[in-house]
């Protein structure tokens, strides 16, 4: 958290990452490819919320992201998540509901950031609270590939 910043102050890491994906943008991927046609528990926003939680976490079973989220209580509306249903409605919606709408959504958040990308620097403005030149990011996604041969 930047001192000063008031947007941010009093909302979790968790839900300040979430609100850089525009909710019209979400839902129009889970319309275009019906994804929660069948489901009744588990939304795909539910389903997609408790998987970023596992990743950024290092989470390694659906047991551990539940128990988390239920030691969370009420107070994961900062998130859109109301209710945090059984291990095994989560498991199902993880086998059963198609890919697809995370490929569309992907998609979509990169046609809607595409102009702030750049190889060389960050051109987003990172709310005036900081010099975006002076931000450094790199792609820690081999980080956890390859953990296994650090050790």
């Amino acid at each position: 958290m930047i001192k000063g910043s008031s947007k941010y102050s009093t909302q979790p890491i968790l839900g300040q990452l979430l609100s850089f994906i525009p909710q019209e943008i979400f839902k129009e991927a889970v319309n275009d490819c019906q994804s929660d046609k069948w489901y009744k528990k588990v939304r795909t926003w539910d389903q997609f919320v408790f998987m970023f939680y596992a990743i950024l976490t290092g989470s390694s079973s659906l047991r551990e992201v539940i128990a988390n989220f239920a030691l969370m209580g009420n107070k994961l509306a900062h998130c859109g998540i109301y209710n945090v249903p059984e291990r095994s409605s989560i498991s199902d919606a993880n086998a059963k509901r198609n890919s697809n709408v995370y490929g569309k959504l992907y998609q979509e958040l990169y046609g809607h950031y595409k102009s702030y990308l750049s190889d060389s620097y960050i051109s987003m403005p990172i709310n005036g609270e900081i010099d975006p030149g002076k931000v450094e990011i790199f792609d820690s996604t081999t980080v956890t590939l390859f953990k296994e041969v650090f050790k």
